[in-house]
């Protein structure tokens, strides 16, 4: 046997092991043997799933401003690419778990979030995290999910009903598991409706009363809501599909369901399955269209009756997670869908009124939500947003960790200086801190921060390093208010340029996307051999230039 038939073979029976050991297909009574078993997994809508998913992957504790606080590992993407891994940002990480954890418990997930901050804060990133862990969650046991496929088979020659022959299938009482051969039409379920709802509803909620009895630590489980599970139903086209095959079995739910397989997916950013991000170019969102099928590929009784099936970014998310990019611009009139969608998980389309199990999440500019504030539009869009703000990093050591991967990315062939990358992050922070305010601060503690200087800040952001001038009762109060120096602009607002807004501590400054471009162009400088310190101030001088195209550069000098 030659090397490449020893590998097409050893590969062939891995993939059939593979494909066996994810059990990718199943028959409806297998399906519910497995849910009489294990009912939890089924239960869960899109809020409960990325919830269990953020616990699966675990916690850490970490050093933030002033405090210590949880950071979420599947942030670190160890299961991926790490260097596209989420740095810092553990506050918002945690604003989202909480704004998932709530509509788990409520069921439904009737909020768009949307990441708003300065350009370059990680917003998008943060989103992309969590679908890299979507996507490899899903191909474990414990984030495995089902949808339904209808499955006709080849109408035989002698046989003059499609899809009701009695000899095919005959061995297993199911379709399922027809070879390709032998299958005549496949319509698949592009929502991904859960396999639960084939079953009608009283039926349904006895089999899940049943299940739970049997498993009390299910009904148990904190903020657990399954309401859905029994009060939803099949989509729009597998339910005309379901009475039509009902009423030519005269009511005989078994032989209908012989045309069943359920199915296991996978979710996939890549191939637009369960995580879908849409850009703000102002494409169709969801559409629908007539449903073709040539020939006598479908059973008679469905011949003539109109199918429509949906497409679009919307409809691939269906029970998964959602992004609008750049949120606010999109054109106005091709959001006002969502003021629905977000609230009661429907979408209106002509001939179709489709029901969703989805988290939607969107990302936004700080200037462009500020404006957006002054529209008459904001009132209707308040109550159906959940704003999570995600401001740029004050802690130079964790900004340093961004800059050394690109450092390594840019600078190979190169030698690289010490300290080059906690430099580059440093001068960034400087930029993003604003003055401590005595007047917010106890009269024991205003003299105190009144003397601090922006570097003295900055280490004391980053490590609790007080000033060494300091008296030793000064510096011990000053290392027990960080917290206190941190929140006193959260809610600071302010006007710029004829924009008034938020202006928080991490509002403003130097954007790290604008920092690795820097990094970037001194590491391609062909007349240093070295990248250091002293490159990043040659661009440095450069950057600080160039006030028309950075605006934290006109900021009024304080001091």
């Amino acid at each position: 046997m030659s090397a490449a038939s020893d590998f097409i073979s050893k590969f062939r029976h891995m993939s059939l092991d593979r494909f066996e050991a994810r059990q990718r297909l199943r028959s409806v009574t297998g399906f519910i043997e497995d849910f009489l078993s294990s009912p939890y997994p089924y239960l869960r809508n899109s809020p409960r799933y990325l919830c269990d998913m953020f616990e699966y992957y675990g916690t850490e504790e970490v050093q933030r401003v002033g405090m210590i606080d949880r950071r979420w590992s599947l942030f670190n993407l160890g299961f991926t690419r790490s260097e596209e891994s989420l740095v810092a940002q553990e506050r918002v990480q945690n604003s989202i778990y909480q704004k998932l954890r709530q509509f788990a418990r409520n069921g439904i997930a009737d909020r768009l979030i949307l990441l708003h901050g300065p350009n370059g804060s990680a917003k998008s990133t943060t989103i992309q995290s969590i679908m890299h862990a979507m996507t490899h969650y899903s191909t474990l046991p414990e984030g495995s999910m089902y949808r339904f496929n209808w499955i006709f088979p080849l109408k035989s020659s002698e046989a003059g009903r499609i899809g009701f022959e009695e000899d095919e299938g005959a061995d297993s009482g199911t379709y399922a598991f027809l070879k390709a051969e032998d299958i005549g039409s496949i319509i698949r379920c592009e929502l991904k409706d859960s396999p639960l709802f084939l079953i009608p509803r009283q039926e349904r909620k006895e089999l899940i009363d049943r299940a739970i009895a049997a498993h009390p630590e299910v009904s148990e489980m904190d903020q657990f809501n399954y309401e859905w599970a029994i009060h939803g139903d099949l989509s729009q086209k597998s339910k005309w599909i379901y009475e039509a095959l009902l009423a030519a079995n005269q009511g005989d739910w078994s032989k209908v369901m012989r045309h069943i397989q359920v199915e296991r997916f996978f979710h996939s950013k890549r191939y637009r399955l369960g995580c879908i991000s849409i850009e703000p170019q102002g494409n169709i969102d969801a559409q629908t269209r007539l449903m073709a099928y040539e020939g006598n590929a479908l059973p008679g009784v469905l011949h003539g009756m109109p199918l429509y099936e949906m497409e679009g970014e919307l409809v691939d998310a269906n029970r998964g997670l959602c992004e609008y990019s750049d949120f606010l611009k999109r054109p106005p009139e091709t959001n006002k869908y969502l003021l629905t969608t977000s609230e009661k998980g429907t979408i209106q389309l002509p001939n179709y009124r489709a029901h969703l199990d989805i988290v939607l999440t969107g990302t936004a500019n700080e200037k462009q939500l500020n404006l957006f504030k002054r529209t008459p539009d904001f009132s209707s869009f308040k109550g159906r947003l959940s704003l999570i703000r995600v401001p740029y990093l004050l802690q130079y050591s964790r900004e340093a960790e961004l800059y050394q991967r690109n450092i390594k990315t840019h600078a190979i062939g190169k030698s690289v200086a010490p300290h080059t990358a906690e430099m580059t992050a440093l001068w960034a922070v400087l930029t993003r801190l604003k003055r401590p305010s005595p007047k917010n601060h106890h009269p024991d503690l205003a003299p105190v921060v009144a003397r601090l200087t922006p570097m003295q800040k900055a280490l004391l952001y980053d490590h609790g390093e007080t000033p060494a001038e300091f008296k030793a009762d000064e510096q011990k109060m000053l290392g027990q208010n960080i917290r206190a120096l941190r929140d006193e602009h959260e809610d600071a607002e302010g006007e710029f340029e004829g924009i008034y807004g938020s202006e928080y501590e991490g509002r403003r400054g130097a954007s790290p996307r604008e920092m690795i471009t820097m990094i970037a162009l001194a590491a391609e400088d062909s007349t240093r051999s070295c990248l250091s310190p002293l490159t990043m101030f040659s661009e440095l001088e450069i950057f600080i230039k160039e006030s028309s195209v950075h605006d934290f550069l006109r900021l009024p000098v304080d001091n």
